[in-house]
């Protein structure tokens, strides 16, 4: 289905032109609103499963207090408890492996998918979607995979060692400024083009540095406007069925995992708006597009994807992570008065009583 019908049977304006960091923005929930009822089928078909999941296996998690007043009394009892947590922690394990399929490869590679259908003014089903960008989710999958291993692995790495040695803990940073490099632009990279795992994790990092701070100050954006819809839900949520454990409450859980279903989807949107954005202005995505003899209707995977121009780390990468460095700590620092502010005045209040 071509949008043209949604600009009065005119064509769409051209999405393949450099746009401001508002019409970034604009693009994003334009595109949201576009396939609002697909994006959320999707979403909550996701969602709803796995929520449900993570509350029966928190209702049935083991009490540990109860074992360690019974640990003497009975070694069986000891014994089937052990078997109780092996099996729950399992169960747990599996879960998790789930939801990095559903969620982590499915839902935000096919959204990316739809995103980029409407970015270039074309308008399809999940199914459609699904079967156009199938071959693709055992890439990212495994290009997610591998970003966990380096980024998660090193992070372990510096903590632990940091623990001895605090000089291991300076190089945090760079491991979080690398892993937001990979991590913004992985869904598009892997699901639009033609590459496999490790060039598409270099051209992700390659995409994430040529404008940093910009790209990071968008998904911040996009966080906080998730975040606010997420506490205005959850206010009303509260309200509506009252604030006595809440948490437990059915029709909580229920909502709740409604409202993870509107948020899921704005962030691959977003990136995917970024994408396009990024390569247009620096690559020349839309001269390829016209060189393209081949397609009538172009799409990343039919130009070929360019190599990283610059080495892994450079002088300006080495900025980056200094001011990132500082950014953090003054951040820290803020955070940490705020809060000793805080005590400091509710113990103030308790005093003056």
């Amino acid at each position: 289905m071509d949008l043209s019908e949604n600009y009065n049977g005119q064509p769409p304006p051209t999405p393949l032109v450099p746009m401001r960091f508002v019409e970034v923005l604009d693009r994003t929930f334009r595109i949201y609103r576009e396939n609002f009822v697909t994006v959320i089928i999707l979403a909550a078909a996701v969602t709803i499963p796995i929520t449900l999941l993570g509350t029966v296996i928190r209702e049935y998690q083991p009490d540990i207090t109860t074992t360690s007043n019974n640990y003497s009394y009975s070694s069986s009892y000891s014994s089937s408890y052990q078997n109780e947590v092996f099996a729950w922690w399992g169960i747990l394990i599996l879960v998790m492996l789930l939801n990095f399929f559903l969620q982590g490869v499915l839902l935000n590679g096919i959204v990316t998918y739809i995103a980029s259908e409407s970015h270039l003014g074309r308008k399809i089903t999940i199914a459609e979607a699904f079967s156009a960008a199938k071959s693709r989710l055992g890439v990212l999958a495994l290009a997610l995979f591998v970003f966990g291993i380096i980024v998660g692995g090193l992070a372990l790495v510096v903590t632990f060692t940091g623990i001895m040695c605090f000089i291991p803990l300076l190089f945090m940073p760079a491991v979080l400024y690398f892993g937001l490099l990979i991590y913004f632009f992985i869904f598009p990279v892997m699901m639009l083009e033609r590459v496999g795992v490790f060039q598409g994790i270099n051209r992700s990092i390659a995409l994430g540095k040529i404008k940093f701070w910009r790209v990071l100050g968008f998904f911040f954006s996009l966080w906080l406007i998730s975040l606010i819809i997420s506490i205005a839900f959850e206010v009303l949520v509260i309200l509506a069925v009252g604030t006595t454990s809440y948490q437990t409450n059915p029709w909580y859980i229920v909502l709740n995992t409604i409202m993870s279903a509107f948020v899921a989807p704005i962030l691959p949107i977003g990136f995917t708006v970024m994408y396009y954005d990024i390569r247009v202005r620096f690559e020349g995505l839309d001269f390829a597009f016209m060189l393209t003899k081949t397609q009538s209707s172009p799409r990343p995977a039919d130009v070929i994807s360019p190599r990283p121009m610059s080495g892994l780390l450079t002088s300006q990468d080495v900025l980056n992570i200094v001011v990132l460095t500082g950014g953090s700590i003054a951040i820290g620092l803020v955070l940490f008065i705020g809060m000793m502010l805080l005590v400091w005045a509710m113990f103030s209040g308790a005093g003056s009583l």
